[in-house]
């Protein structure tokens, strides 16, 4: 009798080891599966579009469909870091260097389009001999009636030197008014203007944001004031 339990509690020990490795296996592949990697995220944003594709019943802009989803995954990660296309990064390094090519205009949008705001002095639109209250009608052959002012905005700008061709609507002017103008260097200073106040206070205005020139031009700001009196 006691030869038989003996037996039982060996094959009952065996067993609760087998049993025991087995769940402790399993428990290591189920951790293991489950683990977030950079292959797993990969592979579930590949197995995500591939459903959207079988499945969706519009046509997909996977261009907007991965910038929206770098967009999703840095404001998760940190609200204050931001997704740059490639056109945007481009501008953004245009204005930070003080400088782009284009005509020299700012332009607002307005419900029927997009007007001239103002003209940058001694710029290729200011000799053209473009106007406050132009309104964009066609740029490079392309109808520009219902452009959106950033798409205005990208098309007038490009490589210094090359010609831009515009039609204008002009009030008061029956046809539209053609233009062939160069782009050429068009300034982004940040500081745009500064003087002195009273009792030898002087005044700079950053009015135009913060860009690789603007130490310099404070140096030279603040020198000009000092001759004045600052």
């Amino acid at each position: 009798m006691k030869k038989s339990f003996g037996i039982i509690a060996i094959i009952i020990i065996f067993l609760g080891a087998l049993i025991g490795g087995l769940l402790g296996s399993f428990s290591r592949k189920t951790s293991a599966d489950t683990a977030i990697t950079s292959e797993r995220v990969v592979a579930d944003y590949r197995e995500a579009l591939e459903v959207i594709d079988k499945n969706y019943a519009g046509k997909i802009d996977h261009e907007k469909v991965s910038e929206s989803s770098i967009q999703g995954m840095l404001y998760m990660l940190d609200p204050h870091s931001s997704f740059f296309t490639r056109d945007e990064f481009r501008k953004l390094q245009e204005d930070q260097q003080s400088q782009f090519y284009g005509i020299g205009v700012s332009i607002f949008q307005h419900r029927d389009g997009v007007y001239v705001q103002s003209i940058i002095p001694n710029t290729p639109a200011d000799k053209a001999g473009l106007h406050y209250g132009d309104k964009f009608v066609e740029i490079g052959g392309k109808d520009a009636r219902e452009w959106t002012s950033a798409e205005v905005s990208k098309n007038v700008r490009g490589v210094g030197g090359t010609p831009v061709n515009l039609k204008i609507a002009r009030p008061g002017i029956e046809k539209p008014l053609e233009f062939n103008i160069v782009r050429g260097g068009v300034p982004l200073p940040s500081i745009r203007n500064y003087f002195m106040l009273k009792d030898n206070v002087g005044y700079v205005g950053f009015t135009g944001g913060f860009q690789e020139t603007s130490a310099d031009e404070l140096d030279e700001a603040i020198a000009d004031l000092k001759k004045q009196g600052m």
